[in-house]
This record gives C-alpha cells, structure tokens and sequence, in this order.
C-alpha cells in the first residue's frame, strides 16, 4: 500500500471526473460532500434490472460493482459547481481481467485465488488530494508481492496519464 499526494488537483479531477481515463474501475463507494453528504454504494441491486431489457442493463450487469463509467456523470453533476467541495473520496476496484492481465505480466505464477479486489482509494479534504492503494484478500497473506505490484502500476497509470504526484 502506497499513499500519493497528488501535486496537480485540478488535472487529476479532471481526467478523474472528464474523461474515460478511470472508466475501467468499479465503483466500489463514494462519499461527495458539498453542502450535503451523499453516499453512494457501488453495488449492483440485480432487482432493479429483472423488469428490464437486456439493451437497459448496465454495462457492468455481470458484476458485483457498477462501472465508473455508468457513475461517473451523476458524480460529476454533484462535483461540478461555483464552490470546491469540501471533501470526497471514491473507492474503485480494478477489474479481474486488468489483475488477470497484471498478474500475467508480472509474476505468471502468482496465484489469484484468494485476491478479492485491486482497490484505489481517491481521497480529496482540506485541498489535498491522495490516492492510496490496496488489495483486497478473501483471507490473510503474509506475500506482499501483489502489493508491490499494484503499487507499480499506479505508479506508471499516473505517470502515463501525465498527473504528477508525490509518494508519502
């Protein structure tokens, strides 16, 4: 796990809120303060999509978690606005074929069996912004090589994306 205070805000939330650069994650949570506290849970409620046709669904309707992508206009629209907010923080979780692929490139051997998430905690108060990294296990593991990992490709996501940052 690795804490990086990002140096330029208003780049980072604007890839962040403006583009598809995080449209891969899941949305795990977000919590968007402005002159209220809305709390969204990522989690798909199947019951909402058994009257539906199969075009309504969301893009992620196999998934426990709703896309980025599918939340992050309504994110926006809350952000968006003549004042800062005062705080927000996004949960997102990378997909399982992004850690299939990781895996693949990095250590072939490693087994994913008990990886529950590659998470990316965005947390914006007091105008800094940090983006913190962690996985999530279905039990405890001592190996923290899948953490490195991670940890390295945020690293190389950000430095690709031209958002700079400093490691805390």
């Amino acid at each position: 796990m690795i804490a990086l205070q990002i140096t330029d805000i208003k780049s980072f939330t604007s890839q962040l809120l403006n583009s598809t650069s995080f449209d891969t994650f899941f949305l795990v949570e977000a919590f968007i303060t402005t002159y209220q506290t809305i709390h969204i849970d990522g989690h798909i409620v199947p019951a909402y999509f058994e009257q539906t046709t199969s075009s309504e669904e969301p893009s992620a309707s196999l998934s426990e978690f709703s896309l980025w992508k599918d939340s992050r206009p309504f994110c926006f629209d809350l952000i968006k606005g003549k004042h800062t907010p005062v705080n927000f923080r996004f949960t997102l979780q990378a997909s399982n074929s992004y850690l299939q692929k990781l895996l693949q490139k990095e250590d072939p051997d490693f087994d994913s069996t008990p990886i529950k998430g590659l998470i990316l905690n965005i947390k914006y108060d007091q105008n800094q912004l940090f983006c913190i990294t962690s996985v999530a296990y279905h039990s405890f593991i001592a190996d923290k090589t899948l953490d490195k990992i991670w940890d390295k490709a945020i690293k190389k996501s950000l430095d690709m994306l031209g958002l700079s940052y400093e490691e805390k």
